[in-house]
This record gives structure tokens, C-alpha cells and sequence, in this order.
């Protein structure tokens, strides 16, 4: 394939000040793994920064703005239909092949779809007609639409942005945005952007830990998440494709009782 197609998308990696000690291992990883990647790749921050980074453009959007509020700040700056959004804490841990990037945005275009998680989490079992490892999200829920790496088409990215959220209130309006705006949204089971989670809650997973040491890469001094957190999300994350919905639900309720809250609680129609 050429990269016509490539050359319509950007990459847009959402930060904020306090994780900007996480970038430079983030971009060495992309770097490493998809180096002829979209020319085009941006971090959005907030507050105003002296650092560069050598093929990366830093937006900062304006020190105490919430991330979906930097966010459709950054898309005045974005030239493509379509956007490669992901985290500062998703880091590239396998090599990337334009081709099957390319393969994506070709679905999309003939199937006007506006979203397209790269991650299977939560499973999805409605298998597109005709395509291998590609399923139709359910929006009935929460997180069918999530912050987990995706492609979005910039129109569609810009009509989540109506209301001032925080990061996790924000994530859980998705599905009730994509259902108000009959968006088409698929998900990929091809593993075409494989991810490392590092950080949860300002703390370093054990396994991202583990990982970063054993290939050398040092993101500072942050703690290490408790092991009850990681439970928790565990249970939120992988219990959810694993584990019948009953179950999953009965463990949501006892993990209540224990006092853990969870934002899909908050979950309203817009």
C-alpha cells in the first residue's frame, strides 16, 4: 500500500503537566516501534513548556483545563479526517505496520465508521460481515466507546467535547454521545497498536514495573499502585471480558460495599 491513507491521520497523545515525566519513554518507544509512522504527532498538555522533542509538536492548551477542554483546544491544530488518540501512559510495546493502519482507515472510509478502538477491552461479539478480528461496538453500555487507544474521525472526536468533564466523566459520557449522534463505532482484535497501561492514579502498575526495568527505561520516581487498586481494576477491566456479566456485576457490588466507587455509576444519558 501507499500511504495516501496515512497521510490522513495524526497522532495525539493526551498529557498534562504532572505525567510530562512519562513523555520522553513514551516517544522513545513509538520511535522504536513505528518509525515511519503519520508525520503528524502531537502531545497536548496544559500548562506552557520549554521542552522539545525532536518529530513530536507540544500543544499547551492552558494551565487548569480539563483534558477533554485540551483536547478541542488541539483540534484546531489537526489537518486530517482522522486521529490516532492515546495516552501518556500507553506505551508502544510492539512494532507497528503501516499497512495494517492503513487496512483500518480503508474500513472506515467504506463503512463510515467513526470510531475504532484498538483495544478488546470490553469484548465485543458482533462480528463485522466479511472482515477478520473486527466487531461492532455496543454503545448500550458504558465504555464501549473508551480513552483506551483508538482511531476516531475528527468530526465525530470534536462533538464529544459539548460539556466541560474531568477525564473519567468524560470517558463515561462517550457511549451516551454515541448514541445521540447514531455514530458507527467498531473495535480490532488484530493487535495492530499493542500497549503497555503504566499508570494508574498517579501510581506505576507492577507489571509496567517490571517491564521498564527489565529493558531499561527509568520514568522517574513514581510509587508503585497497591495491590488492592490493582484488584479493583483488574475486576473493572479484564473481569469484565472474562467473567459473565452476573458475575461481573456481583463482584462491582461487593467491591461497594468495601467502599470503592465507580464513575459508570455516573453514567446519564446526553
Amino acid at each position: 500500500m501507499n500511504n495516501l491513507k496515512l497521510d490522513n491521520l495524526s497522532i495525539v497523545i493526551s498529557s498534562c503537566e504532572k505525567f510530562s515525566d512519562l513523555w520522553d519513554t513514551n516517544i522513545s518507544l513509538l520511535n522504536k516501534y513505528w518509525k515511519d509512522r503519520p508525520k503528524d504527532t502531537y502531545i497536548v498538555t496544559d500548562e506552557k513548556t520549554d521542552r522539545t522533542i525532536e518529530g513530536v509538536k507540544i500543544i499547551s492548551s492552558g494551565e487548569g483545563k480539563e483534558m477533554p477542554e485540551r483536547l478541542r483546544d488541539a483540534m484546531s491544530y489537526i489537518n486530517t479526517d482522522y486521529v490516532l488518540l492515546t495516552l501518556d501512559d500507553y506505551f508502544l510495546i510492539k512494532k507497528v505496520e503501516n499497512d495494517d493502519f492503513e487496512s483500518l482507515l480503508l474500513f472506515m472510509d467504506d463503512n463510515n465508521v467513526d470510531y475504532l478502538r484498538l483495544y478488546d477491552i470490553p469484548k465485543e461479539n458482533k462480528k463485522v460481515e466479511n472482515e477478520k478480528n473486527l466487531f461492532w461496538v455496543d454503545v448500550s453500555e458504558c465504555y464501549g466507546v473508551n480513552l483506551y487507544a483508538g482511531i476516531w474521525r475528527k468530526s465525530f472526536l470534536e462533538k464529544t467535547f459539548s460539556d466541560s468533564k474531568n477525564a473519567w466523566n468524560y470517558e463515561v459520557s462517550l457511549d451516551a454521545v454515541a448514541r445521540r449522534e447514531n455514530a458507527k463505532c467498531a473495535m480490532s482484535r488484530r493487535h495492530e497498536f499493542v500497549i503497555l497501561d503504566v499508570v494508574r492514579k498517579g501510581r506505576v502498575l507492577h507489571k509496567a514495573n517490571r517491564y521498564l526495568k527489565k529493558h531499561g527505561y527509568d520514568i522517574g520516581d513514581r510509587p508503585l499502585q497497591s495491590y488492592k487498586t490493582e484488584l479493583k481494576l483488574f475486576i473493572i477491566g479484564h473481569g469484565k471480558r472474562m467473567l459473565p456479566k452476573s458475575v461481573h456485576k456481583y463482584a462491582k457490588a461487593v467491591l461497594r460495599r468495601f467502599g470503592f466507587k465507580f464513575f459508570s455509576d455516573q453514567a446519564q444519558n446526553v
